[in-house]
């Protein structure tokens, strides 16, 4: 299975192979995009060897924040750069660890990523156990592509 849009929300249940799904796509992308960045978040995973993971909710969120702001610059400068992916692994805890304020922030950052990445390269996976995630995701405003595990 491969995410073939800019948008793309992995379901299922714990130990059915969406994190190990998600490092083959971060992989997969680093040999695709020579010039590209990952910006891998899991809240419960530590780093691997090929693979620098944020996670902590702080720097998830800022992290988040941070991809926003690059793509709102790339789309003020209407130039195409190196793409991003930006992955959130286990994304359900972390909206479950978030105030309401900074889950809004966090929809602003999906909606965007939505509209604008395709054509300023930046792209984004979430995973979640829970189906609420795709709901979440939708209820921003966004047309998916889910993949169940």
């Amino acid at each position: 299975m491969q995410a073939n849009s800019f948008l793309t929300v992995v379901v299922g249940r714990s130990g059915s192979g969406k994190t190990t799904y998600l490092n083959q796509q971060a992989k997969q992308f680093l040999g695709e995009f020579l010039e590209g960045e990952v910006f891998f978040c899991d809240i419960l995973s530590d780093n691997d060897e090929e693979l620098t993971k944020i996670n902590t909710p702080t720097e998830i969120l800022a992290t988040i924040k941070y991809v926003a702001e690059t793509l709102i610059d790339r789309v003020s400068r209407d130039k195409r750069e190196p793409r991003i992916l930006l992955i959130c692994d286990e994304f359900d805890r972390l909206l479950a660890s978030v105030s309401s304020f900074q889950a809004q922030e966090i929809g602003s950052a999906i909606n965007l990523i939505n509209h604008n990445g395709k054509k300023h390269g930046v792209s984004a996976i979430f995973s979640a156990q829970a189906a609420q995630t795709a709901s979440f995701v939708k209820r921003n405003g966004c047309f998916v592509e889910k993949i169940s595990f």
